[in-house]
Parts: structure tokens; sequence; C-alpha cells
């Protein structure tokens, strides 16, 4: 009768230690997808501060060329007397085009920050999740070991003796 006790648990643990692996490759799966769902959204992030960034420094040179053309001679040279008016217009249009550019980043890492944060929560109860399914995995191999060593033993306890000592 032990022996079918044992046979019988060790059927279950068996069972359970295949429906834990199983949960655990769903699980690896989905935070392989979350995982390069943060690197692309992370890229895209970066590539959209480094347009807003590039689209500044074309704009601050356009905004030179613009006063140059407008308080400068032929030659590009500016008179001592629109010196200070080209240098305060200069000025203006940059701290504008910098402030501008400062104001689009913060909104992007806002944003960055608002999309990415579920998803690096979700992926981090994945890797508890996974972590505690492991730890389950692992005792019921124990189990299991003890368990077929029990059924080891009730096989021999529970052979015909015939008489033999």
């Amino acid at each position: 009768m032990g022996f079918l006790i044992f046979a019988y648990r060790k059927l279950f643990l068996k069972r359970r230690i295949d429906d834990i692996d199983f949960e655990m490759m769903c699980l690896s799966q989905k935070k392989e997808r979350i995982t390069s769902n943060i690197g692309i959204m992370q890229q895209a992030f970066n590539s959209m501060k480094n347009q807003t960034n590039m689209f500044a420094q074309g704009a601050m040179y356009d905004s030179q060329s613009s006063i140059m053309q407008k308080y400068g001679d032929k030659n590009g040279n500016i008179s001592a007397e629109n010196r200070a008016a080209a240098n305060y217009e200069l000025q203006s249009s940059q701290m504008a085009i910098t402030y501008q550019t400062q104001m689009a980043n913060s909104v992007f890492e806002q944003s960055s920050q608002m999309q990415l944060t579920p998803l690096h929560a979700e992926d981090s109860q994945m890797t508890t999740r996974m972590a505690n399914l492991e730890s389950q995995s692992k005792m019921l191999q124990k189990e299991l070991e003890n368990v077929e060593k029990g059924e080891d033993n009730a096989v021999k306890n529970e052979a015909p003796k015939f008489g033999l000592s």
C-alpha cells in the first residue's frame, strides 16, 4: 500500500514541476517582450531628444545668420553702433531656443517616465514571480527525490520474501 502512495505522490510532484516549468517559460517570454519594448521606447525617446537638440543647433545657426544679414555689411562685419543691438537680439533668440529645447526635453523625459514606469514595475514583478517559482521548483525537486527514495524502500519492504532472509 505504501508503494502506491509514493507512486501517486511522485506523479503529483512531477506534474506540479512541469506546471511550474511551463509557467516560468511563459513568464520568461513575456519578460523578454517587455524588456524589448522598454528598449525600443527608450531609443525612441532618446531619438526625439536628439532631433530636438539638432533642431535647436540649426535654429541657433539660422538666428545667427539672419542677425548677421540684418546688422552686417557685405563682408559680414557688424559696425560698433549695431553691435549691442545684434548681441542683444542674438542672446535673446538663443535663450528662447534653449528654453524651448529644455521644455521639449522635459516633456519627453516626463512622457518617458510615465510610459516606462509601469513596464519596469511589471518587469520587476515578473522577476520576483520567476524567483518564487524557481524556489518552489527546487523544493519540489528535493521532495521528489525523497519520494523516489521512499518508493524504492517501500518496494523493497513490500516485496514478498518467500521465506528467504
